[in-house]
């Protein structure tokens, strides 16, 4: 098994945790892949070989979400489209951090709302579109260097329906001018902050005077890479094991991109307990959800509108390969030689047998 360097980082020390939420994040992690949790033990007919596939903790905070991830990419590869999709990223200035970081549920549903609103009005605008418009909306708390800094990506489909239910393409490269956007953002969520009644000193003319960052990349070359793209970020935490250098029980050495120097690849060290509290700083409030659906893609409209969409682009459904499967049909559709073969002789004569987890 691929090392878990995060896990063995996490298992190196302990750090204080402020939040329950941190606390069971730094519980799972340790656990994740380990008998505490019990899992299946396999045994080799043939060679008589024994191994062991341990059950993940599921935290959304490990590294373990590789199952989740594909499932996910799974089902919404079934809700492409033969369209363009477009990328944005709308972020909130460096002032606030300390105002979302204190306030999180609250602030995070805002900048979620925020969004929303402001690309459901410039869709309905007859300037623009005039037309709704579907997106997925995935909110990361953390740059490169697992410094707090929340934004907003949005994966937005380049077609839409007006109100007799036709189809509407954009008229230009992108669906909405970018400073067109950045300033009704700015706005939406100013006025949402105000409202909130927060007990926060807050220097609003200073942020009205600023200019919000959204920024707008280019559009996907082909459907494929909707998903491909969209996975890495629905199910990453702050930081992958790949991008871990070194590690002991004082340091962390790991990989990160400076975008203010032409996003050029540098290496950092941290104190192993500034890892740490870096890498908390990222765990979510309890039940919060961070990918959200909008427009066409909302649960209350998705299967209906998609389907006008499948006739209108003249393309057929495509089904789930992985609904109604179990845990392990997925898994070998996966990697099949890893969960389905001895991993000594090869062979595919098994048995297997629930590894109960341990108590007390």
């Amino acid at each position: 098994m691929r090392e878990n360097a995060i896990q063995n980082i996490f298992l190196s020390c302990d750090v204080p945790t402020v939040l329950p939420q941190q606390k069971k994040a730094v519980r799972d992690i340790r656990n994740c892949h380990t008998s505490v949790l019990g899992g299946v033990k396999t045994t080799c007919q043939d060679c008589k070989e024994t191994f062991f596939h341990y059950r993940s903790c599921g935290n959304r905070n490990c590294t373990c979400q590789a199952l989740k991830q594909y499932c996910w990419a799974e089902t919404k590869s079934c809700e492409l489209l033969k369209t363009t999709y477009f990328h944005a990223v709308f972020t909130v200035p460096d002032d606030l951090n300390p105002v979302m970081l204190r306030n999180q549920k609250a602030c995070y549903d805002l900048l979620f709302r925020s969004v929303s609103e402001t690309l459901e009005t410039l869709a309905s605008d007859p300037k623009h579109l005039n037309a709704r418009i579907g997106f997925i909306c995935v909110l990361h708390t953390w740059g490169s260097n697992l410094q707090y800094h929340p934004h907003i990506h949005v994966i937005i489909m380049g077609c839409g329906l007006n109100q007799a239910e036709q189809l509407v393409m954009p008229k230009g490269d992108f669906l909405f001018p970018v400073k067109v956007m950045s300033k009704l953002f700015r706005g939406k969520f100013l006025d949402g902050l105000k409202k909130l009644s927060l007990e926060e000193t807050i220097d609003y003319s200073n942020l009205y005077g600023k200019d919000w960052v959204v920024y707008v990349k280019d559009a996907f070359p082909g459907s494929n890479h909707v998903i491909k793209y969209l996975s890495r970020y629905t199910h990453r935490i702050a930081i992958s094991n790949q991008r871990i250098i070194s590690y002991d029980s004082t340091s962390v050495t790991f990989r990160y991109k400076d975008y203010r120097d032409g996003n050029a690849i540098k290496e950092m060290t941290l104190s192993t307990e500034e890892f740490m509290r870096r890498y908390l700083l990222h765990v979510l409030p309890k039940g919060f959800c961070k990918i959200r659906s909008y427009g066409l893609l909302s649960n209350r409209h998705k299967k209906k509108c998609l389907k006008i969409l499948r006739i209108l682009l003249n393309m057929p459904e495509r089904k789930d390969r992985y609904k109604d499967k179990s845990v392990y049909e997925i898994l070998a559709m996966i990697d099949e030689k890893r969960y389905c073969t001895c991993p000594r002789c090869g062979s595919r004569n098994l048995s297997r047998e629930w590894v109960y987890p341990l108590t007390g």
